[in-house]
């Protein structure tokens, strides 16, 4: 209806305008208020049955690249919610045990030597975060509240590991399973709105610098120098013409995937021999516990 009204009044107002008198205008520009009335009311009617994405089904990711653990926004809202401070979670009394200290494995990291390393050097672990959040009740009512939700609501969800290991690589801005608590406490802040919500922008930068860290040290340091044999390959095979003499049409444009294939391949190869090497230790029957005071 107001669109039959919106094309008569312009179609009135662009033909007969001109020669109308003062006095025949006036029923015409009330059309034309009329229409300008119902063109509100339709883009109103337009956009409130327009669907809404929620900020919830955000998805935050890891530091690492290749790794494929990721969570929700609320997910990081359930770990975040249950702590203030990284003095509540620092001390843990699970430790795994490890008989080979020379072998490289995240297991390493949940040693008892590991653990009061850490404590003699005032940092917290990341392992520390990930034996006791789950065990903290939620309890931060305006960071529920910021996405509809009531602290109820949290307490019945689970904390996930995917999720305390997303959040610690956004509080530690890199891989690393240390942090001093002090700038624990200070990122974790700067990533709250006034109102005491998650700010979603904060939260992505400290991931995003972690993984800038993490690829930059990948290439430099780990096993992406495995690249930089490649890279030696190809400039050794142009300078003495290896491709010419190899007769093989387009040869040359296979060599790049298959550098990048080998290059991914050598870095997951390693993630996953580590985590297999973690699961077999923490499951392992002769797991040690600290006793208690």
């Amino acid at each position: 209806m107001c669109s039959v009204v919106v094309v008569h009044a312009v179609l009135a107002l662009a033909t007969g305008a001109s020669t109308l008198s003062s006095s025949a205008k006036q029923p015409m520009m009330r059309a034309g208020r009329a229409a300008t009335i119902c063109m509100v009311l339709d883009t109103e009617r337009m956009l409130s049955v327009a669907p809404v994405t929620s900020q919830t089904d955000k998805v935050f990711r890891r530091a690492e690249f290749w790794d494929k653990e990721e969570a929700t926004k609320l997910e990081v809202i359930n770990v975040l919610g249950r702590w203030n401070s990284a003095t509540e979670w620092a001390e843990r009394t699970e430790f795994s045990e490890v008989t080979d200290i020379r072998a490289v494995s995240k297991a390493q990291s949940a040693t008892r030597q590991r653990y009061e390393m850490a404590q003699r050097n005032g940092v917290v672990e990341r392992v520390a975060l990930q034996q006791n959040a789950p065990r903290m009740p939620f309890r931060n009512t305006a960071l529920a509240a910021s996405v509809g939700k009531t602290v109820e609501d949290f307490e019945k969800m689970p904390v996930t590991r995917a999720a305390v290991n997303v959040v610690f690589d956004a509080l530690v801005e890199s891989r690393n399973g240390l942090i001093p608590p002090e700038l624990c406490d200070e990122r974790r802040a700067r990533m709250m709105t006034p109102e005491g919500g998650l700010d979603d922008m904060a939260f992505s930068a400290g991931t995003y610098r972690g993984r800038g860290l993490v690829i930059l040290s990948w290439f430099l340091l780990g096993k992406g120098q495995v690249v930089g044999l490649f890279v030696g390959l190809k400039i050794f095979a142009d300078t003495i013409g290896l491709w010419d003499r190899i007769n093989i049409p387009h040869i040359d444009l296979l060599f790049w995937p298959v550098a990048l294939y080998a290059s991914f391949r050598a870095a997951t190869a390693t993630v996953e021999e580590a985590e297999e090497q973690a699961l077999t230790a923490v499951q392992a029957p002769t797991a040690q516990r600290a006793p208690t005071a």
